[in-house]
């Protein structure tokens, strides 16, 4: 358990019924890879309060890299019919739409919130990946510009995207090197790396494959220490 999680289990003992940090350890958890502990939590929020946005991002993300694309769809739509400006959510949506390899429908929900959000770097990104999926190389590039990637780089619950994007356009080198700054924001969904299909293009590199191999070392050692 890494000292994150360690606060959050503390405050969690003291104020059980504290959403914001039972989210914090769902996000923990998902980011872990450990989907089965995260829906638990989630689902234990959302029983309690079915409009409560946030735990229903994480839920439908969980149900997209799990391969249940119509429960990842359900959720995210579930999100935008109470607030149809939530980015997150677009987004979310978005990539469910692309793993699934309905591009068109992707495109179409991008081109009608686009207006609502100039400037916006999840917007942006989502867009050029969009972008890169639809073989418009150099378009895509322009699209993600270097605010975007700095978006990427802070923003640890999407970091993967940027890897995601880089390994679709063939850039094996910044996928790697974008994956393994994922994984040092505390991304260590090894399982998911596994079958990305985004990840597909770099999955024989031998980085790909140190990079999983230093997750499963700190999970080892964090067992251990127990």
């Amino acid at each position: 358990m890494g000292p994150v999680e360690e606060q959050a289990r503390r405050v969690l003992e003291k104020n059980p019924g504290q959403n914001d940090t039972r989210l914090w350890q769902a996000m923990l958890l998902w980011l872990a890879g450990d989907t089965a502990r995260a829906k638990e939590e989630l689902n234990g929020m959302l029983e309690r309060e079915p409009l409560f946005g946030a735990p229903r991002l994480f839920l439908g993300e969980t149900f997209r890299i799990e391969g249940d694309l119509p429960g990842a769809i359900r959720e995210q739509k579930k999100i935008l019919e109470q607030a149809p400006g939530n980015i997150s959510a677009i987004r979310n949506l978005a990539l469910a739409y692309m793993q699934g390899r309905q591009l068109d429908k992707a495109r179409a929900l991008l081109e009608e919130k686009r207006q609502l959000f100039p400037g916006n770097y999840l917007w942006q990104a989502t867009w050029a990946f969009l972008l890169a999926l639809e073989g418009k190389r150099d378009e895509a590039l322009r699209a993600m510009d270097e605010e975007t990637l700095k978006f990427f780089d802070a923003a640890i619950v999407v970091t993967l995207g940027a890897a995601e994007f880089f390994a679709v356009e063939g850039d094996t080198s910044k996928a790697i090197e974008w994956l393994d700054k994922a994984v040092r924001n505390g991304d260590e969904r090894a399982e998911w790396f596994r079958k990305d299909p985004w990840l597909a293009s770099i999955r024989e590199d031998a980085n790909f494959h140190r990079i999983l191999d230093s997750i499963e070392a700190r999970r080892k050692q964090r067992t251990a220490s127990k």
